[in-house]
C-alpha cells in the first residue's frame, strides 16, 4: 500500500503470506531503513477477511488515476492482473487503519530489531 505523498516522500506498507508488516519510504532498496513488526492474530484474520471480501466484491471501483490524497493498494486475488484501488483516507477499512497504526513511519521512530 502506498501512502499519499507528503513532503516529497511516499511511505509504503507491505505484507504478504507471513504475518509481518513492513513500512518504509519508496523507492525501497537494500539500503532503505524500514520498520517491520508482527501482525497480531486478530488483525491478521481481519486482513484475510478484508482481502477475500474485496477480491469477491469491492465496495470501491479499481482506479488507474489516484488523487494525491488517496492511499493506493493492491490485494493479491489470484488473478493475472490484480486490481489497484485508490482509497481516500475517510474510506479506509478499519483493518487497514489498524495496520497503519501498528507500524510507525521511519520518520516518526524506528522499531528496534
Amino acid at each position: 500500500m502506498d501512502f499519499p505523498l507528503q513532503n516529497g516522500k511516499q511511505d509504503t506498507l507491505a505484507y504478504a503470506k507471513e504475518p509481518f508488516v513492513t513500512r518504509a519510504f519508496s523507492p525501497f532498496t537494500v539500503q532503505t531503513i524500514a520498520n517491520r513488526t508482527a501482525i497480531p492474530d486478530p488483525l491478521w484474520h481481519d486482513l484475510a477477511v478484508l482481502r477475500e471480501e474485496w477480491c469477491q466484491h469491492s465496495p470501491i471501483k479499481p482506479s488507474r488515476a489516484p488523487k494525491d490524497t488517496d492511499y493506493v493498494f493492491i490485494f493479491q486475488c489470484g488473478q493475472v492482473e490484480n486490481p489497484v484501488y485508490a482509497v481516500p483516507p475517510e474510506l479506509l477499512p478499519p483493518a487497514i487503519q489498524a495496520l497503519i497504526a501498528l507500524v510507525p513511519s521511519t520518520d516518526e521512530r524506528l522499531i528496534a530489531p
